[in-house]
């Protein structure tokens, strides 16, 4: 039983064992892990993939990226001093 064990040790990398054998920072497949292409599940509070689903996603090439919706808040405008000192913003509406 200790052999199977041991195979399925082996078998689950860790974010870090992914970074040290990978150019990728350990910062670069926290923020990767949780996207829903990933390779990468939560167990036990971590993010853990296997070496063969890390090959399948890095040979499955890139993937496009989505683009980004139009903010629903408005955007600053202009900045100016009120009679108080204090730095206002004007805001325009989003059309």
């Amino acid at each position: 039983m200790k052999g199977i064990e041991r195979q399925l040790e082996e078998a689950i990398l860790s974010i870090e064992e992914v970074a040290e054998s990978t150019p990728w920072s350990k910062s670069t497949l926290y923020r990767i892990a949780p996207q829903p292409d990933s390779p990468f599940h939560k167990l036990g509070g971590r993010w853990v993939t296997t070496q063969a689903a890390l090959v399948a996603w890095v040979e499955s090439g890139p993937k496009p990226r989505r683009a980004k919706a139009e903010s629903p808040m408005p955007r600053p405008r202009a900045r100016r001093q009120s009679s108080f000192g204090a730095k206002v913003v004007q805001f325009e509406r989003a059309s």
